[in-house]
């Protein structure tokens, strides 16, 4: 397994398909971590900081004919992500990181490549983009990368062939990405409590494996 960032600060990551909870479960973790003195800080991708290029993507992704914009490829709202993705690694991001602090992120690249390929964008292309953002992250990686996933989504418009596609694609790119970062796959298909209960334990076993390879760096040697 690779070393997450050296930084002193964490980073952790919730991912999943549109309609699995994650993001209420994100707020729940947020919550938890600040009624115990933690310094979090919440933030999303594409992000809506006001004066953010995140929000503006945001904007333009939930409403573009506010823009003056009647259709888009999916190649290229993938790649506007990518640029609000770029902007918050190196304006929120690191720099909070760097200060210590545990920065929670509501998704990363993964949606980006899931809701890429399943709207049919080019592979070749959002690859490219994948591989842009992944050098950009450089040496910052998550401590762990939490999958929220159900048998069911919470949203109509999200169910039925559409939610079983989308979550395939976020098991294989789990599946994928094991070897990088410590993954845990939460299932939010009873209550939010008993999901946040595993979630906090698998952070807290993800920050226990993170001291252990501190402590001893050859045994974090890829295997």
């Amino acid at each position: 397994m690779t070393t997450s960032s050296a930084l002193p600060g964490r980073l952790i990551v919730f991912e999943g398909p549109d309609g699995a909870g994650k993001t209420t479960l994100v707020e729940r973790y947020t919550e938890w971590c600040r009624e115990g003195g933690d310094v979090v800080t919440s933030l999303s991708f594409p992000g809506r900081e006001p004066g953010s290029l995140g929000r503006l993507v945001y904007g333009i992704h939930h409403d573009p004919a506010k823009f003056g914009i009647a259709e888009m490829t999916p190649e290229s709202l993938q790649a506007l992500h990518l640029a609000a993705h770029l902007d918050a690694i190196d304006r929120y991001i690191r720099p909070l990181v760097a200060q210590g602090e545990t920065v929670i992120l509501d998704r990363y690249w993964w949606s980006t490549w899931v809701y890429g390929v399943d709207s049919g964008a080019s592979r070749v292309t959002i690859d490219a983009l994948i591989e842009c953002e992944r050098q950009h992250w450089g040496s910052l990686t998550p401590d762990l990368i939490i999958l929220v996933t159900r048998r069911d989504s919470l949203r109509l418009e999200d169910a039925g062939l559409a939610w079983s596609r989308r979550l395939t694609l976020y098991e294989t790119i789990a599946e994928r990405e094991q070897p990088q970062y410590p993954i845990s796959i939460i299932s939010n298909d009873t209550t939010e409590n008993d999901a946040l209960d595993r979630i906090v334990t698998a952070v807290d076993r993800a920050r226990e494996q993170r001291m252990a390879s501190v402590r001893h760096p050859s045994s974090n040697l890829q295997k």
